[in-house]
């Protein structure tokens, strides 16, 4: 089988030589005999355990086995007893494919310098001593000029170890605010407070107590088909009604029991319709909502505050809270004895008042399913029937996607979720939850002590605004994050030319590679110099990488990587000495029961895989109804909005990819990007055995849209707006909805035509959001296009 592909690396003596804004395609057959180089000789067989990739989504425990040096074979792990661990068992296609990955010809081999303009794919090798040499020399230059806050680290999520030392010692700028995949978590965590993507979920393993599932823009059978999707699976067999609401008919779509097709960008518009049914047929969990929501809480009619207990008390506490009881028939501070109203207006003290409850209520009165029906392009009376199965079925829970998460006002849209949960108690119950992932039990590593004056400083700009300024001077890059983490990527391309310096390390030539001064290669995490490798815990397990081969070429693992820096900066001493040290420190310091017992040796003898010292039943957050908010309950009144008129979030339209936007006569589309079973982001995108399925990137339409345009299947297409644009392939989707195009967002830009899908996008943020506690969201998903033949 044939496949197209970028040709980007011509082995440890060439050059690289294609630029970041395209190249030739090459017709070359899929496989290809690699000799890698291996120190192993001897012709023993071992079977080794580690666990996969940690972006991957699926967190698999893997059986390896080596011969010979070399990995030959991948299989799940299924424990010593028999048993599968529960959430980590099956291997997914990228897990799969990783025999052909760790070698492929696309490696890199050696330490390269730029020899070229930067960004222009020119390299030449160097050693590792001159690599070295160069980097700390240059970081120290510019420590000293400008102050560490001016080194800007930035990771991907696949990297385990972070190099916490070298960070540290430089005093880089990381952890920058704002970003992708925070939007819902932002608005949720307004409400329950506590949510990184969402953490009001049960784990999944409790789906089989649900009575409803609902997956809202969620396509787990093809995102963690090993781990999310069986259970929910299951659940449908034992009788669990399982809803999809999503544009496109997925994979996940022919599964369930009903897929209800949104147009993009009006999910908060269905959640409130959603809202309305609930409260005018009061489907409401009265006791619940009373209890352990402000739902009962008083609003001042003239500045639109909630009533305090300094409002009606002379020195009263202005922390307190007021309801109206309905015992004594007066305002009082809400409180175990009181029975709080939930609807009315009243009047205290000469102030009009009303109940968070009322104003809701009176506020979802916009939202009628015929209302929103236009908007959503759902049916009244789907709308009305989604909204009985959600409220009266029993519990049900809410598992969020990604695909409502990148929107110009996709806070708005996990408080009204959150709401939503909240309105029919669905939140710390058994069968029910709200949230992006569903957390499992977890544990605390201990650590190895850095010294005080080791500390990286905190951004406080967004990485796209970092764009704009002359803060940075250099950049410490590890992975491809200046592809998957900026929007608009020729502005990127552009603050990059501009730096002093760029370092990045990776195994592969991606596009933070080809940005880079100095590329390091490091190795997969397969390879290590020791005969450990990390260790973290995942699934609710302990688990340890063993060393499969050695590293491959002249690549490094990131710990030694960060041990070459030590010796030739000086602190050394200071580090562990291998992975097996530094594993055993991070077991031996902590402190947490949950780890209690587990030591590195009995990792060993368990095979790499412990499960935590907790409960053998679901993970389940806030079954004590204790919120962590400043009330202590979940929160449906946000005062800290109020300059926006949003104590209450309103249904907002999208920013730009709305019909009713001047825009759209010029660009008619609504482009969107999704999650792909075949990468993990932009990693697995070069590996071959995937691409035998899927050889390269695809811009997908409904047919309707295509032929108004004259497109045949295979014809290269230029999608556009005014940032940029892109060429690829175009393919007929009849899952797709109209007005809309879609695509894998992990191709590395050397696999277009022309341009990259990041070409499009926009760094535009809405304000508010650094109100919120992961800071604002970058709307990738809330952008318009055209699409024309090449």
């Amino acid at each position: 089988m044939e496949v197209s592909r970028r040709k980007f690396l011509t082995g440890a003596t060439g050059t690289l030589g294609l630029s970041l804004f395209g190249g030739f395609t090459l017709k070359k057959k899929w496989f290809k005999e690699v000799n890698a180089a291996s120190n192993a000789t001897s012709p023993e067989e071992k079977i080794l355990y580690l666990a996969h990739h940690p972006h991957c989504g699926n967190r698999h425990h893997m059986k390896v086995t080596a011969r010979n040096g070399k990995l030959v074979k991948i299989q799940p792990h299924t424990l010593k007893n028999g048993e599968k661990p529960k959430l980590c068992t099956g291997l997914c296609l990228r897990a799969g494919s990783e025999i052909e990955r760790v070698y492929s010809p696309d490696r890199l081999k050696t330490p390269m310098r730029r020899v070229g303009e930067r960004g222009e794919g020119k390299f030449e090798p160097i050693s590792w001593d001159e690599a070295i040499d160069t980097i700390a020399s240059k970081f120290q230059e510019i420590k000293d000029e400008y102050g560490g806050q001016s080194i800007l680290y930035k990771s991907s999520v696949s990297p385990q170890y972070k190099y916490p030392f070298l960070t540290g010692y430089f005093n880089m700028q990381s952890g920058n605010p704002g970003g992708i995949d925070i939007g819902i978590a932002n608005g949720l965590w307004k409400v329950i407070g506590q949510s990184f993507y969402g953490s009001g979920q049960n784990d999944v393993t409790d789906l089989e107590n649900s009575k409803v599932i609902i997956l809202w823009g969620k396509n787990t059978l093809e995102t963690t088909l090993s781990v999310t999707a069986p259970y929910i699976m299951d659940a449908k067999k034992n009788g669990t009604k399982v809803i999809l609401i999503d544009p496109n008919h997925t994979p996940t779509a022919t599964k369930v029991d009903q897929w209800i097709p949104i147009q993009p960008g009006t999910d908060s518009a269905l959640v409130w319709a959603l809202i309305h049914v609930i409260l005018k047929n009061n489907w409401f969990n009265d006791e619940y909502v009373r209890k352990y929501t402000t739902l009962p809480n008083l609003v001042r009619s003239d500045n639109r505050e909630l009533l305090r207990e300094s409002d009606i008390i002379a020195g009263g506490d202005e922390q307190k809270f007021v309801v109206w009881n309905q015992v004594t028939n007066s305002a009082q501070v809400d409180g175990d004895q009181v029975i709080a109203s939930l609807e009315g207006n009243f009047e205290v003290n000469g102030i009009k008042v009303n109940t968070v409850f009322s104003l809701l209520k009176d506020m979802s009165n916009q939202y009628t399913p015929e209302k929103v029906s236009e908007i959503v392009d759902i049916k009244p009376e789907v709308i009305n029937e989604l909204a009985k199965d959600y409220a009266t079925r029993g519990p049900a829970a809410l598992v969020l996607g990604f695909g409502m998460d990148r929107w110009y006002h996709a806070d708005t849209t996990g408080r009204l979720l959150a709401f939503l949960a909240g309105l029919t108690g669905n939140i710390g119950t058994v069968g029910g939850g709200v949230g992006i992932s569903q957390p499992t039990w977890s544990g605390r590593l201990g650590s190895w002590p850095i010294p005080q004056e080791f500390a990286t400083t905190k951004g406080g700009k967004l990485l796209a605004e970092l764009r704009e300024s002359d803060e940075i001077k250099a950049i410490f890059v590890q992975g491809n994050p200046l592809q998957q983490s900026y929007p608009d990527i020729e502005k990127t391309i552009e603050w990059v030319k501009k730096l002093d310096f760029v370092v990045t390390v990776d195994i592969f030539n991606n596009f933070s590679a080809q940005c880079a001064d100095i590329i390091l290669p490091a190795s997969s995490n397969f390879e290590n110099e020791s005969e450990t490798g990390h260790l973290r815990i995942e699934q609710g397990y302990v688990m340890l990488d063993d060393k499969v081969i050695d590293p491959l070429f002249e690549s490094k693992t990131d710990f030694q990587i960060e041990q070459e820096f030590a010796k030739k900066i000086g602190y050394s001493h200071l580090l562990p000495k291998d992975m097996k040290e530094y594993a055993k420190t991070l077991l031996a310091t902590s402190n947490d029961p949950a780890l209690k017992g587990i030591t590195y040796d009995e990792l060993r003898k368990n095979e790499n895989i412990l499960r935590l010292n907790v409960p053998n039943e679901p993970y389940r957050l806030f079954t004590d109804k204790k919120f962590p908010t400043k009330s202590g309950k979940l929160e449906f009144y946000q005062e800290e909005y109020l300059p926006e008129k949003l104590e209450l979030p309103e249904y907002e339209e999208p920013f730009e990819a709305s019909p009713n936007n001047a825009l759209f006569a010029k660009y008619p589309l609504i482009y969107g990007t999704y999650h792909s079973r075949f990468t993990a982001h932009s990693e697995f995108t070069n590996a071959r055995w995937l691409q035998q399925i899927r050889p390269e990137p695809l811009v997908l339409m409904n047919p309707k849209d295509a032929d108004k345009r004259g497109f045949k299947n295979g014809d290269y297409v230029r999608v556009f707006n005014d940032r940029g644009s892109f060429t690829a392939r175009y393919q007929s989707a009849n899952d797709m909805r109209p007005g809309m195009i879609c695509m894998n967002h992990g191709w590395w830009p050397k696999a277009y035509k022309e341009g990259s899908f990041q070409s499009v996008t926009h760094s535009l943020v809405n304000p508010r959001q650094w109100k919120t506690t992961f800071g604002p969201v970058y709307g990738l998903y809330d952008v318009l296009v055209d699409v024309q033949k090449a």
